[in-house]
C-alpha cells in the first residue's frame, strides 16, 4: 500500500471517533466514463479497535521526491510492507 500525501494541515495520527476521510469536488474523483458529477463525500468517524491480528508492519519507507526538506509534505510517499497479505475491501 503507498500514501501519498496531498495537505499536511492538521495533520495528526488517526483516531478512533476523531478520524473521517473527504473528498472533494478539486479531486475530481469520477465513473468511468466520466458521466457523473465529481464525488463529494466524506466518511463516518473510524469506530472500533485495532484488536489483535497476526499481520504486522515490517517496514515504512518514506520517500521525498524533491529531497528539500525533513518533514512530510505534499507529495511525500510513504510505502508500507506488512508480514503477509491483508484482506482489502
Amino acid at each position: 500500500m503507498s500514501v501519498t500525501v496531498r495537505d499536511t494541515t492538521g495533520a495528526a495520527p488517526p483516531l478512533i471517533s476523531v478520524f473521517s476521510l473527504s473528498i472533494s469536488a478539486s479531486a475530481d474523483l469520477r465513473n468511468f466514463p466520466s458521466t457523473s458529477y465529481p464525488a463529494v463525500i466524506s466518511s463516518p468517524l473510524l469506530g472500533g479497535d485495532f484488536g489483535p491480528s497476526p499481520i504486522t508492519i515490517v517496514s515504512i519507507v518514506a520517500a521525498d521526491a524533491t529531497d528539500l526538506n525533513n518533514v512530510y509534505s505534499v507529495d511525500d510517499v510513504m510505502t508500507i510492507t506488512f508480514s503477509q497479505a491483508h484482506p482489502t475491501p
